[in-house]
């Protein structure tokens, strides 16, 4: 079956994900990988008065690689469906 569409979705950014989130993330290659959020932060960025915190979520992906991704990355984030999730995650 092939994986569901994200055509009809918008694109979010990480600091508006929650904990066990169904996610397909779009790298700057073009690639992309579904998952679910395991954990969220925010962290501080830049120097001086320029210091912002930025949100980010963490992604173990189906295949088993984790990565974090943060608000501002070079990275496209569409929140799927329960029905995406693979039966390890029902």
């Amino acid at each position: 079956m092939p994986p569901p569409s994200t055509a009809s979705l918008t694109p979010v950014q990480p600091s508006d994900l929650r904990k066990d989130d169904r996610v397909r993330v779009e790298w700057p290659s073009t690639e992309k990988f579904d998952g679910t959020v395991t954990d969220t932060t925010t962290r501080l960025e830049g120097t001086g008065k320029s210091v912002k915190s930025v949100g980010g979520a963490q992604v173990i992906y189906d295949d088993g690689c984790k990565n974090w991704h943060f608000d501002g990355d070079a990275f496209t984030v569409w929140r799927l469906s329960a029905a995406a999730a693979p039966t390890a995650f029902e």
